[in-house]
């Protein structure tokens, strides 16, 4: 999943966050990709139920990592997770060193990746063969 990128798509950025949690067809959400999103986008994805911990480590590093030669070099958490309650998201790593090929280190994209381990809660049968919207918990994420 990639969100749209820089400063000033934050809305553009809560609006895709929204339309993910929408489509989704259960209350129970994992959204993990390049999300773009900034330290200061976490409060209104936590008030509309999405939480994920920032990684230990950038997962942009364009001090480090040379995959992009133009722009800037800086550090950032755009790779990230959010889960809705109900999901459990632990041992979460970043892969930051480049691999190595044939005798050549590289990166192999811009971004670090991460993984981890996703334990979901087993779903409320009721809720579960009920429709999205007629759920209590069902929302329509961040806006």
């Amino acid at each position: 999943m990639h969100l749209a990128p820089g400063p000033a798509a934050v809305g553009e950025r809560l609006e895709q966050f929204a339309r993910i949690v929408e489509a989704s067809p259960t209350p129970t959400i994992l959204i993990v990709g390049d999300t773009n999103t900034r330290v200061a986008e976490e409060a209104a994805l936590a008030d509309a139920d999405l939480r994920g911990a920032r990684p230990r480590h950038p997962t942009w590093d364009s001090k480090r990592n040379h995959f992009r030669r133009d722009g800037h070099a800086f550090t950032a958490h755009f790779t990230r997770w959010f889960a809705s309650p109900g999901v459990k998201v632990t041992g979460v790593q970043i892969d930051r060193e480049p691999v190595e090929v044939d005798g050549r280190a590289f990166h192999l994209s811009d971004h670090y990746s991460l993984r981890g381990s996703v334990t979901l809660a087993a779903p409320n049968a009721a809720d579960a063969a009920m429709p999205p919207e007629g759920r209590p918990d069902h929302h329509r994420g961040p806006r």
